[in-house]
């Protein structure tokens, strides 16, 4: 999914195309016969019900007030960037990417559909029940029920997965989607996506199947699908979502008169779309729910102390070829930990000769800095913090007592380094 988003804002095949600033993500195709329909068509009516749980992801600055209402700012291609009689001639452009619920108003989505968002969190729009009901051009005031913000964002711990939930900003009173994790793909049958394919209303994509499998619970399937399609949920016959939509193979191609055609490939062709399972989906969800338990328990702060300051960092040597400078500390508290502050203040040359962990008296490693490439003279500050750093969400909620251990190693011996300051603070819950 190639799209560009241009200052200027023009629209090329509903994709926003900028003056200055070009961002990737992957495209998306149309594998044997087009099995896309509008929700509203007698073959999709079987999905209604979940259609409701579907939602447009989009930006709020496109968001229009007129008249005490919101309007969602539409955008129609030029009559000659799609070829005629090509599927989505004539539709409008809405939004950027598709989502679902997993709870009330918890939205699962790809993580490329918010860092296309200049302003994240605080500039998304979510907004449901947008479909092809009135003629292209023609406004329509989104009801309350319909429109949402996003509150909080979520991420895995893993920073290259692409994966997100986001919290909404009051309960939608829509129900949640069944997210069910699959051994056996081969089993599973005809595949079918909910979303909203190059921005636009959304339709049904029916026909589809799966290709293959990757260790990392990424896999590989057959699917009718667009730009817009991104954080789509991907259902099984049974009504189960088996996983969400991510990227994929080019939408279009260019005919000889200039204009564009979809990209069509013969089944078992073409590069396939990716998707994420509903295991990774269900695991991200658990830490949620571990994450927000805790905050609403009974709080203090269970350590606050500085561990170094103006410590030098030991440098390799021929006894020693990768020497670490170790802090302790100990929590006697049978608590929770439900928060965690690491503020480092250090001096090198070349931090990409340093790592950084902290070590959970479980034995659970958690990686800070890892060979960052950054270059500089003076004073480099880092401050890591839960609910904000999502590695350090994976040991929120799990007891606190214990021995806990940072670990600085520098591991080349050209340059020196020493610690300013080291400091970290820990709030823990009572269950």
């Amino acid at each position: 999914m190639n799209y560009i988003f241009k200052t200027c804002w023009l629209v090329l095949c509903f994709v926003f195309v900028s003056c200055g600033q070009e961002i990737s993500s992957t495209e998306k195709v149309i594998y044997g016969d087009n099995g896309i329909v509008d929700i509203s068509a007698a073959s999709s009516k079987r999905w209604l019900n979940e259609f409701k749980s579907v939602a447009l992801i989009t930006e709020k600055s496109r968001l229009i007030k007129r008249f005490g209402a919101n309007f969602l700012e539409e955008k129609a291609p030029t009559k000659a960037a799609i070829c005629e009689k090509e599927p989505f001639e004539n539709a409008r452009n809405l939004g950027h990417c598709s989502g679902s619920l997993i709870e009330y108003d918890l939205l699962v989505t790809a993580k490329h559909c918010l860092e296309v968002v200049p302003d994240g969190c605080s500039g998304l729009a979510i907004v449901f029940d947008m479909t092809s009901h009135l003629p292209l051009k023609v406004s329509r005031p989104l009801g309350q029920s319909q429109l949402f913000t996003c509150k909080r964002v979520y991420q895995p711990t893993d920073p290259l997965s692409d994966l997100i939930m986001i919290r909404l900003d009051r309960p939608t009173n829509r129900s949640s989607l069944n997210f069910t994790e699959t051994e056996d793909w081969l089993s599973i049958g005809e595949l079918t996506v909910l979303g909203h394919p190059l921005g636009g209303d959304q339709k049904v994509a029916s026909g589809g199947s799966f290709r293959k499998s990757f260790d990392n619970d990424q896999l590989l399937a057959e699917l009718d699908v667009f730009e817009g399609n991104s954080g789509s949920p991907v259902f099984s016959n049974d009504k189960e979502v088996r996983g969400i939509l991510l990227g994929g193979e080019v939408d279009f191609q260019t005919d000889p008169t200039g204009c564009l055609r979809v990209k069509r490939c013969p089944q078992g062709n073409c590069t396939g779309e990716t998707m994420i399972s509903s295991r990774s989906i269900k695991e991200l969800h658990s830490q949620i729910e571990r994450i927000e338990r805790v905050s609403k328990l009974p709080q203090k702060v269970i350590f606050d102390g500085i561990l170094f300051q103006e410590q030098a960092i030991p440098e390799p040597s021929a006894n020693d070829s990768s020497p670490s400078l170790v802090a302790k500390f100990k929590i006697d508290d049978k608590v929770l930990l439900s928060e965690i502050h690491i503020h480092l203040d250090i001096i090198h040359s070349n931090l990409s000769d340093i790592t950084f962990e902290l070590i959970s008296p479980s034995g659970k490693v958690i990686p800070l800095l890892d060979r960052v490439y950054k270059q500089s003279e003076e004073p480099l500050v880092f401050d890591f913090r839960s609910k904000v750093d999502s590695v350090l969400d994976s040991i929120i909620g799990y007891e606190a007592s214990g021995e806990w251990q940072l670990t600085i190693r520098d591991l080349s011996e050209l340059q020196s380094g020493r610690i300013l300051t080291l400091t970290v603070e820990m709030k823990g819950a009572f269950p």
